[in-house]
């Protein structure tokens, strides 16, 4: 490791995109009058027709008229700022051309708030910001190629790109094999989550997708981010010659408050809001913008007091507890440099993973009594949803279908150890096409009810292949004449019975920002609904 030691920069990668639509914007002032608060639908007209694409039949007429809404007022502002009522829904979007993304993907997603309701960070609304500058400027460059000519080259950021093949000096990136745990308590849960087995990831974009270079592709080195931080904080100047590269209105437009996001975790801190890709807060009195990202191997962030002039950069390789170590060293570098009493964060944050361990990875165990109301073989089949796709659910150990032979018969490789309890718990499986998880588990827990675990299958630097757990949620199935059960209750009615599936949800991964719907029949409380075909 060294200062040109490359690292990808997750969600880091979000600041750049709106700096590059600020400069095309200024480039293109007489085109856009109306700036940051430019339509989306002015500048691509597929978005205008959002509400015409919907094929998801949860989505009802109040649903339908605020998505018209968004289609013709959402602003650049809006999508920046994470405004558009759309959560994270990470584990849905596979490589899409991005056509593909605004007139099928995005409409079909389920929102989780209503238009300018409230702050609802997500990553694909960076995915559809990112083709702004190209359309802006009237080129057919991609954003990376933009970006890097507009602002990385101009700052001599030699080592910083969006392509895995020009990365001649990436880090590796380390992950840790974490169990999940039934029974595992609040005091044993920091080690539980530390002292797994660490490996070696594959890197997480080998296909060098253009789709995600604006919401998470970007890598960077320590040294270029050194570069990076003096460049903000000279509001778009390069360090070395003074040279106005981003012009200072478009660095201060990032650093300005669009929505409240919610009070400081910590008494030290103020209360958080967020502007143009920037956490904007205050700590012990002193007013910071920030940003961090955690993806695939690294954890990284950079952090800047504007008014005190300085500024950090936090990169660590270690995807699993990378976000604890950058936060206390963080906040470490900061109590010293602002000359005020050390707090104790190496505390604070090991409790912190530790709550993060038991939310993400503690399930609730199988009752003893619990009762499968269908046989598993009239559970397979194939499901659809718009957007997450459509996928071939399989039986395990034993599946009757000539679709799922192959599958099953591989899991031992592909997935080892995640099937190893089958044959005591009812379990389905299927491929999912994401870019965070290549396999989904669903074990029965009561009635219709299950626990779902999504994997990441890989292979390792070392030969081995290690089913990563990449997130856990739970599923419903719901019948041609029945509403369902919540968990831990039991549907007497159909107790039982052999009725046709017609689909099954899922809650619990879409990264939401308050509680789930807990009215009505399975796919209106559902996150995501497949549908039988």
């Amino acid at each position: 490791m060294n200062p040109q030691s490359q690292f990808s920069m997750g969600s880091e990668s979000k600041l750049p995109t709106v700096l590059m639509i600020g400069l095309a914007l200024e480039k293109s002032k007489s085109g856009y009058p109306k700036g940051w608060k430019t339509t989306i639908c002015e500048i691509i007209p597929d978005w205008c027709l959002l509400h015409q694409h919907v094929q998801y039949r949860v989505h009802d007429t109040d649903t339908l008229l605020d998505l018209e809404r968004t289609a013709k007022s959402a602003t650049i502002e809006d999508l920046m700022s994470h405004q558009t009522g759309w959560p994270r829904h990470d584990y849905s979007y596979p490589y899409h051309d991005f056509p593909t993304l605004v007139t099928s993907h995005v409409p079909n997603l389920k929102r989780f708030a209503r238009f300018r309701e409230k702050y609802q960070y997500t990553n694909i609304m960076y995915m559809v910001l990112e083709r702004l500058p190209s359309i802006i400027l009237k080129t057919d460059e991609p954003f990376s190629a933009l970006a890097t000519r507009y602002i990385f080259q101009p700052l001599g950021m030699q080592h910083t790109t969006y392509r895995y093949s020009l990365a001649t000096k990436i880090a590796d990136g380390f992950t840790r094999e974490v169990g999940l745990l039934n029974d595992t308590p609040q005091d044993d849960a920091w080690k539980a989550y530390t002292c797994g087995e660490i490996r070696v990831p594959p890197f997480w974009n080998r296909r060098e997708s253009e789709l995600m270079s604006g919401s998470d592709g970007l890598i960077m080195s320590v040294e270029d981010a050194a570069t990076w931080i003096k460049f903000l904080l000279l509001k778009g100047k390069n360090p070395t010659t003074g040279v106005q590269v981003i012009p200072a209105s478009v660095v201060e437009k990032v650093q300005t408050p669009l929505v409240t996001k919610y009070p400081g975790p910590y008494p030290e801190m103020g209360i958080f809001k967020y502007g143009g890709a920037q956490h904007l807060s205050s700590y012990r009195g002193h007013s910071f913008s920030t940003h961090g990202g955690i993806i695939t191997g690294f954890a990284v962030e950079t952090m800047r007091f504007p008014s005190d002039g300085f500024g950090i950069a936090v990169f660590t390789n270690d995807e699993t507890v990378g976000e604890s170590i950058r936060h206390t060293i963080k906040y470490n570098i900061v109590d010293r440099v602002l000359e005020m009493e050390a707090i104790d964060w190496n505390s604070r944050m090991k409790a912190s993973a530790s709550r993060r361990y038991l939310r993400r990875f503690k399930s609730t165990p199988r009752p003893l009594d619990s009762l499968l109301l269908q046989p598993l073989a009239e559970l397979e089949g194939t499901y659809r949803n718009p957007s997450y796709g459509t996928v071939q659910l399989c039986s395990v150990p034993t599946t009757l279908s000539s679709t799922c032979k192959f599958l099953v018969s591989s899991l031992d490789s592909i997935l080892p150890e995640a099937f190893s309890d089958s044959r005591t718990i009812p379990t389905l499986v299927f491929v999912h096409d994401g870019n965070w998880a290549s396999h989904v588990r669903m074990q029965h827990f009561q009635g219709n009810v299950w626990n779902v675990t999504f994997f990441q299958s890989e292979v390792y630097s070392n030969g081995t292949t290690f089913a990563a757990p990449a997130a856990r949620a739970e599923a419903t199935f719901n019948f041609s004449d029945s509403s369902s059960v919540h968990r831990g209750e039991l549907d007497k009615d159909i107790k039982g019975s052999h009725r046709n599936p017609i689909g099954f949800g899922l809650r619990g991964i879409w990264g939401q920002g308050g509680p789930l719907p807990e009215h009505g029949d399975v796919a209106t409380r559902s996150e995501v609904w497949y549908d039988r075909m």
